[in-house]
């Protein structure tokens, strides 16, 4: 029975990192980050680098009412610790528990010390964590600013001036666009205000979503950094952030403890949603671990493209193939994104013009862990040889679109009767535009990267009401079959490849309203955008000590397009968020039970097709 061993303080040198009891670990913290750039009694150096050409374009193609911000909430959980937890010997490091046959991140989490004290994480703990792990030396964005062309006015003012008029000159700045969008102004040392500690959220969800939309329709206010997070703690579960089949899982027995919530939302100048997630990663407890699998994985998959050997000759054909393949395809693929642009529009466009709520507003929703990553698979496998995860939640969003698209058109009915002079809305059409974002290196980004944004996207064409077959396959069934086809088509084209480099293009050479206005067009009249970010922990990870019980990310809204969804994997568990114009989707929970309802159709039918196959 002896004590636990006392919290190691972090103090890293010439950072402003706070003396913060960071909890022991079962391996000791990665060396503190070496600071660059400062003189000795001097002010901090400041350097200037450049911004990649697709977080140009996003600043420069965000307006007022869509601006350019995912959002994300990082839920850590501190269950009550049972009497006895022990601490893992100090010599069992990540290399000893890779070669002991089980497991790593299994025994990692059942044998990890729970020391509750009632507290929860704080703001000065996580800014300290950020910078125990590296991750501001490493990311230099993390540590940046975007080059303010308009300095004078106000900056650097006196302190008694203050905060109205600063936010006025913020306003007129992003108003006027006032920026060197191609320049980074990079500090030396971290602003320990990025992150705050903020009230955690009372209501049951309720206050959750109230934070989380004004998070997405609120601009970043790029002049002070790239970045920010809140964080907040109480009493676990008391937010509505984690599903009550979470909650039961994470107490584990236990009789309560606290959660924390820290909600991180940054600009898309900065990087993308795949590297912010790869920032979140290597907070992690087991991150050098997970850095190991996945650097086994590249290993294997180089090894195997290694593995077939051929000619120079064999290689110069099929490099001139490829480019000759490459070539027509990306051709075909402009036709074909012209083509949609100019014969589709997007059947909101009368539900938005008619609304009384101003435009600008958000509405969000998430089900957390609603289904395994395995049973998802096996769904859509079963249902459509050939179809993927993101096939299968592309067709949800489609069946919910649909629907939603149905309960306008009855509340304009119930309109028109009520007001004679009332004219009925146009009949919508058959089929719709989903833009599906893709990242250009699969999603995953190996250790020692730098984040930037690595995207492009495509326009799938997928149908809005979809009968029932003549040979009798159920409509869900028929969707996915017609989304898959949709998908396919597109996906293995050079379609997001190309998408990436017109971005560039115009970031580089087009003027700021012409760039805004193909953006706009750009989108073909689509009323959805999904994504797929899959994680690359096949457990809970854990963050100095606490678990990481759910992870939820909302992306921002393009220009025209009133709905985002988000799909997620953690710890082999699917989540899937909603971000929607108020206007379109006012009940964001019916929206979202409506996409559940799908998926569980299509549950139900890959059940008895394998009833009916085990029967024959």
């Amino acid at each position: 029975g002896s004590p636990p061993p006392a919290p190691a303080s972090v103090s890293l040198p010439g950072a402003s990192f706070p003396e913060v009891a960071l909890r022991p670990r079962d391996y000791a913290l990665e060396k503190p980050a070496k600071v660059r750039g400062t003189a000795a009694g001097g002010p901090a150096a400041k350097v200037v680098r450049r911004t990649t050409p697709i977080g140009r374009f996003s600043h420069l193609t965000e307006t007022a009412q869509n601006v350019s911000v995912p959002v994300a909430f990082v839920v850590l959980a501190d269950p009550v610790a049972e009497p006895g937890a022990t601490v893992l010997p100090e010599d069992i490091g990540p290399r000893s528990l890779l070669g002991s046959g089980a497991d790593p991140l299994s025994l990692r989490r059942r044998q990890r010390p729970l020391l509750f004290d009632g507290g929860g994480m704080t703001a000065p703990e996580l800014h300290a964590l950020f910078g125990a792990r590296g991750i501001y030396d490493r990311h230099w964005r993390m540590r940046s600013r975007l080059k303010h062309v308009a300095e004078e006015g106000g900056r650097g003012r006196d302190s008694g001036e203050k905060k109205q008029q600063e936010q006025e000159e913020v306003k007129e700045a992003t108003e006027r666009r006032k920026w060197d969008e191609k320049n980074f102004e990079v500090s030396a040392d971290p602003d320990s205000q990025r992150i705050v500690d903020t009230l955690h959220p009372s209501n049951y969800r309720t206050d959750l979503c109230r934070i989380v939309e004004s998070a997405l329709s609120r601009p970043v206010d790029t002049a002070q950094g790239l970045w920010e997070a809140t964080v907040s703690s109480g009493p676990l579960g008391s937010s509505g952030a984690m599903s009550k089949d979470q909650l039961v899982e994470v107490l584990g027995g236990a009789e309560g403890g606290t959660e924390s919530v820290a909600i991180m939302r940054f600009h898309h100048v900065m990087c993308d949603g795949v590297s912010f997630g790869n920032i979140l990663l290597e907070l992690c407890d087991e991150a050098e671990l997970i850095q190991e699998m996945i650097a086994k994985e590249i290993a294997k998959w180089k090894a195997k493209r290694s593995s077939k050997k051929m000619s120079f000759l064999a290689r110069l054909l099929r490099r001139i193939r490829r480019a000759i393949f490459f070539l027509c395809a990306s051709i075909a693929a402009l036709l074909r994104h012209a083509f949609l642009v100019a014969t589709t529009s997007n059947p909101f466009n009368h539900v938005l013009e008619d609304s009384s709520l101003p435009p600008g507003l958000r509405s969000v929703s998430w089900a957390n862990s609603f289904t395994s990553v395995t049973e998802a698979k096996e769904v859509a496998k079963a249902l459509c040889p050939g179809a993927t995860l993101n096939d299968l939640f592309v067709s949800c969003v489609s069946a919910a679109v649909t629907k939603q698209l149905q309960w306008h058109d009855k509340q304009k009915q119930i309109e028109s009767v009520t007001d004679k002079g009332y004219d009925a809305p146009p009949p919508s059409p058959q089929k719709f535009n989903i833009v599906v974002p893709v990242h250009l290196t699969g999603g995953i980004l190996p250790h020692g990267s730098e984040i930037g944004n690595r995207i492009g996207a495509f326009v799938a064409c997928v149908p809005r009401d979809v009968p029932s077959g003549d040979d009798g396959a159920p409509s869900s069934t028929k969707r996915l079959s017609s989304v898959r086809s949709s998908l396919a088509a597109v996906k293995t084209s050079p379609a997001p490849f190309v998408g990436h480099v017109l971005c560039r293009l115009l970031a580089d050479y087009a003027p700021a309203p012409l760039a805004s206005a193909v953006m706009a067009r750009a989108n073909a009249g689509a009323v959805a955008v999904v994504s797929n970010v899959r994680s690359s922990s096949p457990e809970r990870v854990h963050w100095n000590g606490r678990v990481v019980a759910s992870t939820v990310g909302f992306l921002p809204l393009p220009p025209g397009v009133p709905i985002g969804a988000t799909v997620t994997s953690y710890a082999g568990n699917v989540t899937i968020s909603l971000n929607a114009d108020k206007r379109a989707v006012p009940d964001p929970d019916l929206f979202m039970r409506w996409v559940l309802e799908e998926y569980c159709i299509l549950r139900e039918e890959a059940q008895n097709q394998s009833k009916s196959r085990k029967l024959v």
